[in-house]
């Protein structure tokens, strides 16, 4: 659960800290219109989890599948998809709507993630729910500062797109 929340917190603190910089520096949009684009991942990624949420919701009360089952499908779902789009984004080139499309899509599909790391703590052991929500969401929450010395680490030598490869 803890490996899960961390994995998940990296790409939401990589969309927070590197994603405004992507877009300014090597797509070349100014400061008020990069404000702007970056509220659009946020945007669809609570738009997208209400959709998730309905979705697991209707497929467990149906017995389609397990909530094991379930948990797990988006669980890989909510970690895999945005990996890939994120990796995808350091090849868009000068498109920056593609790349615009990118960041929001993956941030959209990372809301899957309501259904997985954020509520399994309540299935495992819902007398300490809360205790093991903080201890993960503790340890998760590190990446916040890991994510963007990492970041900086690997564009240190300029903004381009080989560097964001």
């Amino acid at each position: 659960m803890v490996i899960l929340h961390y994995g998940s917190n990296w790409g939401l603190y990589f969309v927070m800290t590197a994603a405004p910089k992507f877009v300014s520096s090597a797509l070349g949009y100014n400061l008020t219109s990069t404000g702007t684009l970056s509220s659009l991942p946020y945007l669809a990624r609570m738009i997208f989890s209400l959709i998730f949420g309905a979705i697991g919701d209707r497929i467990v009360k149906q017995n389609v599948v397990s909530t094991t089952f379930m948990r797990k499908f988006f669980c890989l779902f909510s970690h895999i998809v945005p990996g890939l789009l994120l990796i995808g984004l350091g090849y868009t080139g000068c498109a920056p709507i593609l790349s615009v499309a990118l960041i929001t899509f993956s941030m959209g599909s990372n809301g899957a993630a309501t259904l997985t790391n954020l509520v399994n703590h309540q299935d495992l052991a819902p007398n300490f729910a809360g205790t093991l929500y903080g201890i993960a969401n503790g340890i998760g929450n590190t990446a916040g500062f890991v994510t963007p010395m990492v970041t900086a680490y690997f564009t240190k030598n300029g903004n381009g797109f080989a560097e964001w490869r």
